[in-house]
C-alpha cells in the first residue's frame, strides 16, 4: 500500500462472464508536477471514456472533478484507457469524508471487477493515511448512485451503509440518522448545485439529471438480491425514468479495511494460480 504518492503496478483479473484473464496497468496519481505534465495528454482519452459512459462534460468539469481530485487512478489495457476513478478528501466538523467523484469503466471491461478494485484501493489508502491522527476512528464514504450494485458492494465491506437493507423495515426506509443526515446535507450544500432537494427518508437527491440534460440515461441495473433492487426501484423509480439518485453514506472502519484486503487477496491469488 502506497502512502499516497504516484506509483504504478500491473494486476491480472478474470472476467466473471467468460473467465478470460487480462492484465491491466494501474497508475495512481495525487496532485503533482508529474500529473501536471501529462494531464492534457490523458484528458482527451478520459473525455471520450466519460462521454461514452455518462455523457459529455466540459473540460473544466473533468479537470476539477477528475484530474484535480485528491486521488486519481487510471487503468490502461494494451495502450488504451480502460477505466478511471477519482475521489476527493472533505472534512465536515472534524468528520473525515472521502467523496467518490467518478468511476467509469469502458463497457468491454466491466466484467473484470475493476470498479470494486479501484474504489477499494482508494478507500483503503485514505483510511490508512488517516488512521494514526484519527486514533483508528472510522471514516465516512459518500457517493451518488442509482445502482443497487454499488449499495450491495459497499454493504459487503462497510460497518454501516445508508440507504441499505439494514434500514429497510416494513416496506419503508428508516429516515437517515442525525450524523448521516448532517453529512448528506453538507455534501449537497457544498456541491455545484446546492439548491437540489434531498429527502431524509432514503437520502434521495432530486434534480441532477434535469440540470445536466446531456447526460446519458442510466441503464436499469439489478442486484442478485431482489430485495436490494426492490427498494432501489421503490425510491428511485428508475423504470419510470425519474430524476432521482441516492446519496450513499457509508462508515468504514478497521474491520472494513480487513474485509477488503481479504477480498483483494482472494481475488488476486485465484487469478494468479
Amino acid at each position: 500500500m502506497s502512502n499516497g504518492s504516484n506509483y504504478s503496478k500491473y494486476i491480472s483479473l478474470n472476467s466473471v462472464e467468460d473467465g478470460k484473464k487480462s492484465t491491466f496497468l494501474i497508475r495512481f496519481f495525487s496532485p503533482s508536477v508529474e500529473l501536471e505534465k501529462i494531464k492534457y495528454t490523458i484528458i482527451q482519452d478520459i473525455d471520450r471514456l466519460v462521454e461514452n459512459g455518462w455523457g459529455k462534460f466540459s473540460k473544466d468539469f473533468l479537470l476539477k472533478h477528475i484530474i484535480q481530485s485528491s486521488r486519481l487512478v487510471v487503468v490502461w489495457h494494451e495502450g488504451e484507457i480502460a477505466a478511471v476513478c477519482s475521489a476527493s478528501n472533505k472534512k465536515f466538523k472534524a468528520k473525515a469524508v472521502l467523496y467518490l467523484e467518478f468511476t467509469v469503466v469502458k463497457r468491454k471491461f466491466r466484467s473484470f471487477s475493476l470498479s470494486t478494485y479501484l474504489n477499494g484501493e482508494i478507500i483503503a489508502e485514505f483510511y490508512l493515511r488517516s488512521f494514526y491522527h484519527r486514533f483508528g476512528k472510522s471514516i465516512y464514504l459518500v457517493t451518488l448512485t442509482r445502482s443497487p450494485r454499488v449499495i450491495g458492494s459497499l454493504s459487503n465491506f462497510c460497518r454501516k451503509v445508508y440507504p441499505s437493507l439494514k434500514y429497510y423495515k416494513n416496506g419503508r426506509l428508516i429516515p437517515a440518522e442525525n450524523e448521516t443526515w448532517f453529512i448528506i446535507k453538507a455534501i449537497v450544500e457544498s456541491s455545484w448545485k446546492p439548491d437540489r432537494v434531498v429527502d431524509r427518508e432514503g437520502a434521495v437527491l432530486h434534480g441532477s439529471y434535469s440540470a445536466m440534460p446531456w447526460l446519458l440515461e442510466p441503464k436499469q441495473e439489478k442486484h442478485y438480491r431482489n430485495d436490494i433492487s426492490k427498494f432501489c426501484e421503490q425510491y428511485l423509480k428508475i423504470s419510470e425514468k425519474a430524476d432521482r439518485e441516492f446519496i450513499v453514506v457509508a462508515e468504514y472502519n478497521l474491520l472494513s479495511f480487513l474485509k477488503y484486503k481479504l477480498w483483494n487477496r482472494r481475488k488476486i491469488i485465484s487469478l494468479e494460480k
